[in-house]
């Protein structure tokens, strides 16, 4: 990369910077500025078109966890109609509390470590 490059970039950023504060003030800045670190997406993409696959990936990622969860049910516990129909419903009021913020995943650990003695975590997605 060439300096013209690397200025073309600075400005670009700075450029960006500017408008969110104008727009949206320096809190959203603040938010803005966490959120392009923590997932390591660049400026050139959206914010809306980040949220709107994030939200994809999550709903994706519920139905594939739910759809193997019935399936571990039913092949090792023997599960019927009746009960994966219930767990199904069961793990969607679940899912709901999480997406609605009403519970986080630090609650339902610690709720699991509690009642089961179990040691639960998730793996970190780091970026480097």
């Amino acid at each position: 990369m060439n300096i013209k490059d690397y200025m073309n970039g600075q400005n670009a950023g700075m450029d960006y910077a500017c408008k969110i504060a104008k727009e949206k003030g320096t809190d959203a800045l603040v938010e803005e500025c966490k959120f392009r670190k923590k997932t390591g997406i660049p400026i050139t993409v959206e914010r809306k078109k980040c949220d709107e696959a994030i939200e994809r990936i999550k709903m994706n990622t519920i139905d594939t966890i739910r759809i193997l969860s019935l399936c571990v049910l039913r092949d090792e516990f023997g599960f019927g109609k009746d009960r994966l129909k219930r767990f199904a419903e069961r793990f969607e009021k679940k899912t709901d509390c999480l997406v609605d913020e009403f519970v986080n995943w630090e609650d339902i650990i610690e709720n699991i470590k509690e009642e089961t003695g179990l040691e639960e975590s998730i793996r970190k997605n780091e970026v480097k």
